[in-house]
């Protein structure tokens, strides 16, 4: 069974009417290629700090242009894919469904995106390992993993894809650093930044290089419809509690 390495972070955490969650996957053997690419593009423009949506500048504009052109060169060819949910805060009822605790409720979201656009995916053909960014919780990743692989049986997948959840530093990790910046630009356009007086033209003009090339990859579909696949962003709604 191949393996695919799924690198996670969430976006919009604090203040923001849509939290964001979003991962890319690429398989094993082409990590070490990616890897080399994005190195490439740091040396090329001389940028070796940790890379982020929120450090988006003038001066470094064209450095991050090149650094996500990685991924959707590596999509196009479908060996990244990149898939991400988005959620009205406004909807979050953390006293009556999750003990008052929202980080539970944030791990279920991840649960989410794990099971129906990861595993439902992939774990038919797939051994999958997750990387999430490294955060403080009292909650170990790992738990999930059980819950996932017993859910899937439902949908058939009965091969306990998921192998491993665990965190890692981002600041170590390039995947996760191009995941962020691409799950930057969903935070920035659903919670509407772009439209603020005090909006950064450089973050502008990367979100609309991001939306344009993530656009002509899954022509003819639509980015939230139920047939993307390599750039695919869910809408996620609670179902309502009868």
């Amino acid at each position: 069974m191949e393996m695919l390495d799924v690198y996670g972070d969430e976006s919009c955490t604090n203040g923001h009417r849509y939290l964001c969650l979003g991962a890319l996957a690429i398989r094993r053997a082409l990590v070490p290629l990616a890897l080399e690419q994005l190195a490439a593009v740091r040396q090329r423009h001389n940028t070796h700090g940790e890379v982020k949506w929120s450090k988006v500048s003038g001066a470094k504009l064209a450095f991050y242009r090149d650094y996500v052109d990685v991924f959707f060169e590596a999509s196009r060819q479908d060996d990244m894919h990149f898939r991400a949910l988005y959620v009205d805060t406004h909807t979050f009822d953390h006293h009556r469904f999750n003990g008052g605790q929202a980080e539970i409720g944030f791990n279920k979201l991840i649960y989410q995106l794990l099971l129906h656009k990861f595993g439902r995916k992939y774990g038919e053909r797939h051994g999958i390992e997750v990387f999430l960014d490294d955060r403080t919780t009292k909650h170990n990743p790992e738990e999930l993993r059980p819950m996932l692989n017993n859910h899937l049986c439902q949908f058939d997948i009965t091969s306990m894809p998921f192998k491993r959840i665990r965190f890692k530093n981002s600041k170590n990790c390039d995947l996760i650093q191009l995941n962020d910046v691409l799950l930057g630009v969903i935070g920035f356009k659903k919670n509407l930044h772009e439209n603020k007086p005090d909006c950064s033209v450089h973050k502008k003009a990367l979100a609309e290089h991001i939306v344009r090339r993530a656009l002509e990859n899954e022509r003819p579909h639509r980015l939230n419809s139920a047939q993307a696949t390599r750039f695919a962003v869910w809408p996620f709604q609670y179902k309502k509690k009868r």
